[in-house]
């Protein structure tokens, strides 16, 4: 379905609400228990979602070598997620088990697919090189050269042979427990 500005809401890079602001943050905090800890005492629901174990899309190789080509090389901040934070809330046990030690109750943790309207070489380029962790590297570029890269991406992910884009989501829903009245 498409989001505000016809943006595909599932193409769109994965952002993390800040509890109480409701506003989108563009890292995930380093550690689940502690995001969802403060989500419970400024919220009455929690909802959060990561990518299923495992999932992955041809388009992201493809993509990815690309990038490295152009000197890409991912930051640090993007490092320390992938190797400390998705192991914790990726897996289905572990943010079950980090909502239960924030407090929550009712929690529900599954894996759900995410089908998206975006199927094409370039609508699954620009999905990848969108992602917070190279757009700043894209938006760097000289626009002659965002155009190269860009061009380069889609006929990598032509040739990777990409079919549609269907995101496997891991889910969360839980609730605070419910507050005494003073």
């Amino acid at each position: 379905a498409a989001g505000r500005g016809g943006r595909d809401r599932a193409a769109v890079s994965r952002r993390f609400v800040s509890p109480g602001a409701g506003r989108l943050l563009p890292r995930p905090p380093a550690r689940p228990d502690r995001g969802l800890a403060e989500a419970r005492r400024v919220s009455a629901a929690v909802a959060a979602s990561a990518f299923a174990p495992g999932w992955t899309h041809p388009a992201k190789a493809a993509v990815d070598q690309t990038l490295a080509a152009f000197g890409y090389r991912a930051p640090a901040w993007y490092l320390t997620f992938k190797q400390q934070t998705e192991p914790r809330s990726g897996d289905p046990d572990l943010l079950g088990a980090a909502a239960a030690a924030a407090g929550l109750a009712h929690i529900r943790v599954r894996v759900v697919a995410a089908p998206t309207s975006v199927t094409t070489p370039a609508q699954l380029a620009a999905w990848r090189l969108g992602m917070a962790h190279v757009a700043p590297f894209v938006a760097g570029l000289a626009p002659g050269q965002r155009a190269v890269l860009q061009q380069a991406a889609e006929s990598a992910v032509a040739r990777s042979g990409a079919g549609a884009l269907e995101v496997s989501m891991l889910t969360l829903t839980a609730r605070s427990p419910a507050r005494r009245r003073r």
